[in-house]
């Protein structure tokens, strides 16, 4: 009703009527008084109307609203004191009483004079358990009450809790069965409203509940805590989400409050055992708020040392499940947990310790202490494992919590937490940002802590994690660029290399970080004199000479370095080719004529008279030589660019080849400048630069591998196995540089790769794919015999194979074409390659439809067929066993239609046989048509297969 005039004339209307003649409109009155200016005169006035308490108390509850707010509490005031006199008058009417009492405090801003004028009537009266839940239940639909509502239960259970206990007092003989029934107001109350919030369904009351709850367990006082065990562990297995959220967050309080109950007491105990395996349940819950709000309520509990002793193994137990949990927000709250639990343990008898040697000498003085420290010592062991399991299976999104918790468990003696770095490098070379933050910085900010500020354990440590990566080796750059890796650390390097113990190991890690930080090599070099004139170990030897080809600066060829390096070709043999390529290396990353010094190199090793060394450097010095001079014309263009700027109305002009000859540009790393224009005549000089350019290492009369080439050759026609495997891989790098010698042995490779050994067919694939990658203009067919592999009996070879071509597909360098069966029949493999295979076909998928990859696969298939002798009815291809996967043969072309399902589980064809059936009409063959018909009776059987009408 709109305020005005219409208000006025209904004030006038029911001036001196009885309030019992017109209840209907006193309570319109009422519900529109609020704004009005005389509303407390108005209000008195009304008082003098009042015939009956039973109609006035049933109408004035109109008067509050939830959305308003009362300025003036005096208003208010007067209708609660004329309401408890008139209850006091007839004796009666205390539940109508009752609800007018929750109305004046259902506002959103109660003044204080009403609050305690409430509460003194509900100590002066002893309202009906039944109609304070009513009216509990009706101020529940606020959000906005929940606060006052915590009070009003709280207070009022408490002062039935004082009467019950005077009367106990009175009463020596004991308590009548209404009295025991009082005796859990609280409990009862909250039973009442969990009970109708879950049958309303109404979001807004389940919501106001699990706030309630929560607000009540935080503020009940020590008294209350067992009135409180029974609806809580209701709310806990609620069927409602939001109340079981709420009510595992609100068991952290009580199970505090049990835990003092314990100490001071002595009992509560099997009340906490009740309420932790019940939020135990909820790590299991299906919902994944639930379960992360049960394991943050847990590691509460445990900070507050609230789990008893009997139910830690339970609790690890069932946390180590959750670790693996398909949620990312639980496997991390997961993760805290353990690590508050590895922070907050209660074990310090070895300061802290966990390790188990030193728990072992506590099993006779202290067997309790033992076996609690050992159970909690192999939680925690196995929680890293089921952390390597995560790491395994790609998880990333806790890393950073996995790096503190691991480095943590490291710190207090856990055995397998260095076990989890390998891992942890990976995900820190893959610069992983999560959470604002990365986890290079995580990671090298803990392993800071992890050795507090001692270099020796620094490098204990990291010679401990050197697993021979590229992870690894990012981490050790982090780390010196960081400056944890600091001069301490260098020098301490310094003196275990000194003291020869674990040379190799340490000169491993030397090498690392001198590749960040250059200057480190020079102030290694006497010790690196030292070990190359002393050492007899060839891996030593190897790795001093690496350490030397990270010097910033290069040397002559009879400089002390240099010779250091090579007269380390002394203790090369046929068995040992590792000192001959890390000699070459160094002498082209530090030497001023590094070619001069291939060619001593070369007649060292021909003096020798073993022959594998020779065959090696060959190719390795090819490979080094191309590489080389890429360098020199890198710098040297970059020295006439800055002699000589380019106005900027001319810009120079690069020339650019054709395919052919970019590729030969490619092979020894020229640059390409694909947006240049050239002319045929500087596309043809060109070509003649770079055919000269190759020709030149290999075959120019200065160069070191002149008349060498033949040496190469003939050792892959060698009947030593050990002379052949070189000399191929020799020549392979030859190959990758030359288009003349790719096009001159590429029918000699491909003859290995036909008739070799599994060792040698691998070598010559690699070779293949180098060289189409590098000139395949040149080597047009030799794409092809990649596709031979796959109908060996090898799974090295097959898998070599298949991985090089799937690459070479992916950049266009190789077609498919007729080799499409081959491909397909390893969808039926049952090992490894039929993964990678199903992920080349899902990758051509994407390349060109679906349905066109069946019938390449089907017309490859017919080829195959028609390709058998006149004798032959079978494919000369894995052959068709009866039964495949079960099922019986049923046609001549089984097998090709398994293909098509295995096919058919990967993509999704829309109106396959549809367009079967157009395609083999269109190709007008019986063959073809039979296969089809084939194919189609097994359609309806395959997955993925969409037909529409």
């Amino acid at each position: 009703m709109a305020e005005g005039r219409e208000l006025e004339l209904l004030i006038s209307h029911l001036k001196d009527v009885p309030i019992s003649q017109e209840p209907d409109k006193y309570t319109q009155l009422f519900s529109n008084l609020h704004n009005h200016p005389l509303k407390k005169e108005i209000i008195t006035g009304i008082f003098s109307n009042i015939d009956s308490t039973t109609v006035f108390l049933s109408t004035i509850p109109a008067y509050f609203k939830p959305e308003t707010i009362e300025t003036d509490s005096s208003t208010v005031l007067s209708i609660i004191s004329k309401s408890r006199d008139l209850c006091g008058e007839v004796s009666g009417n205390f539940d109508l009483l009752c609800k007018v009492l929750f109305k004046s405090l259902e506002g959103k801003k109660v003044q204080i004079e009403v609050k305690s004028a409430v509460f003194k009537i509900f100590e002066e009266i002893e309202f009906s358990t039944e109609s304070i839940m009513t009216n509990a239940l009706s101020m529940l639909q606020y959000e906005h009450t929940t606060s006052i509502l915590t009070e009003i239960i709280l207070y009022i259970s408490a002062l039935r809790k004082i009467n019950v206990q005077s009367d106990k007092e009175e009463i020596s003989a004991g308590m009548s069965d209404s009295n025991a029934k009082e005796e859990n107001l609280l409990g009862e109350i909250l039973e009442y409203l969990l009970q109708e919030s879950e049958h309303s369904k109404d979001t807004v009351i389940q919501k106001n509940y699990s706030s309630l709850i929560l607000k009540i367990c935080e503020s009940i006082r020590q008294q209350g805590i067992s009135d409180i065990i029974n609806p809580l562990l209701q709310s806990i297995t609620s069927e409602v989400q939001c109340i079981r959220n709420s009510a595992s967050e609100s068991a952290v309080s009580i199970s505090k409050a049990l835990k003092t109950q314990i100490e001071q007491e002595r009992k509560g105990e099997k009340e906490l055992a009740t309420i932790i395996s019940a939020v135990i349940e909820r790590t299991m819950d299906v919902s994944p708020f639930c379960r992360g709000r049960a394991i943050q309520s847990l590691t509460d509990i445990l900070c507050n040392n609230g789990i008893l002793e009997n139910l830690k193994e339970r609790v690890y137990t069932s946390l180590h499940e959750r670790i693996m949990d398909k949620t990312q927000m639980v496997r991390k709250k997961t993760i805290i947990f353990f690590k508050r639990a590895l922070e907050s343990h209660p074990y310090v008898l070895d300061g802290g310790m966990l390790n188990l040697q030193r728990l072992k000498a506590h099993e006779k003085t202290d067997p309790a202490y033992y076996a609690s420290a050992t159970s909690f010592y192999q939680a925690i062991h196995t929680s890293v494992e089921v952390i390597k399991q995560l790491l395994k299976a790609g998880s990333k999104g806790e890393i950073t919590e996995i790096i503190q918790y691991v480095s943590l468990c490291y710190s207090y003696g856990i055995e397998n937490a260095l076990e989890v770095f390998p891992s942890l490098f990976l995900f820190s070379w893959q610069r992983l940002t999560l959470d604002g933050r990365n986890a290079a910085d995580v990671l090298s900010e803990e392993i800071r802590k992890m050795v507090d500020g001692n270099p020796k354990k620094l490098i204990d440590l990291l010679v401990h994690f050197d697993s021979d990566s590229l992870a690894y080796e990012g981490t050790i750059r982090d780390l010196t660029l960081r400056g944890i890796l600091g001069i301490e650390a260098i020098n301490t390097l310094f003196y275990q290399i000194d003291k020869e113990k674990d040379v190799l190991m340490h000169l491993r890690l030397l090498r690392r970080l001198s590749t960040t930080d250059r200057s480190v090599t020079e102030s290694a070099l006497p010790r690196l004199y030292a070990v190359l004139g002393k050492s007899t170990d060839r891996s030593i030897i190897c790795e001093a000479i690496r350490i030397l080809g990270n010097l910033d600066y290069r040397s002559g060829n009879s400089s002390e370095t240099i010779r250091a390096v090579v007269n380390a070709l002394s203790l090369s043999d046929n068995n040992n080719l590792e000192i001959v390529q890390t000699v070459i290396d160094t002498a082209y990353l530090i030497s001023l004529n590094p070619d001069e010094l291939a060619v001593e190199v070369l007649d060292i090793l021909l003096a020798s008279e073993n022959p594998l060394p020779v065959i090696f450097a060959v190719g390795h010095i090819a490979i080094k030589q191309a590489v080389h001079l890429e360098r020199v014309e890198a710098a040297w263009n970059n020295q006439a660019k800055t002699k000589t700027p380019v106005s900027a109305s001319k810009k120079r002009k690069e020339s650019i080849s054709n395919m052919e000859i970019r590729e030969r540009r490619l092979s020894v790393g020229s640059k390409r400048n694909s947006l240049k224009n050239t002319t045929e005549e500087q596309e043809e000089m060109a070509d003649r630069v770079f055919f000269a350019k190759e020709h030149e290492i290999l075959f120019g009369e200065t160069s070191a591998l002149k008349g060498l080439l033949d040496v190469v050759v003939t050792g892959i026609y060698s009947p030593d196995e050990t002379v052949k495997k070189v000399s191929l891989l020799s020549l392979g790098k030859i190959m990758s540089i030359s288009s003349e010698c790719s096009s001159r042995f590429m029918n000699d490779v491909i003859n290995i790769l036909k008739t070799g050994s599994d060792h040698l067919q691998i070598i010559a694939l690699v070779i293949i794919a180098d060289s189409v990658m590098a000139f395949s203009s040149l080597v047009k067919n030799a794409g092809n015999s990649l596709f031979l592999p796959l109908k060996t009996q090898s799974e090295e070879v097959k898998m070599t194979a298949l991985v090089l071509i799937r690459h070479l597909l992916r950049s266009g360098m190789v077609k498919v074409k007729d080799n499409y069966w081959a491909l397909s029949l390893l969808l039926l493999d049952d090992s490894d390659i039929k993964a990678t295979a199903q992920k080349l076909f899902e990758e051509a998928a994407e390349r060109e439809s679906p349905m066109k990859i069946l019938c390449e696969v089907i017309k490859s298939y017919l080829i195959e067929r028609h390709t058998l002798t006149a004798s032959e009815n079978e494919i000369s291809q894995p052959k068709e066993d009866d039964h495949i996967d079960g099922h019986s043969k049923q046609s001549p072309h089984h097998l090709l239609v398994e293909v098509v399902k295995a096919l058919t589980k990967i993509t999704t064809i829309t109106d396959m046989s549809k367009k079967i059936q157009e395609w083999s009409l269109s190709k007008n063959d019986a063959l073809v048509t039979e296969v089809c018909t084939a194919i189609l009776e097994e359609i309806p059987k395959a997955p993925n297969t969409v037909q529409t009408a």
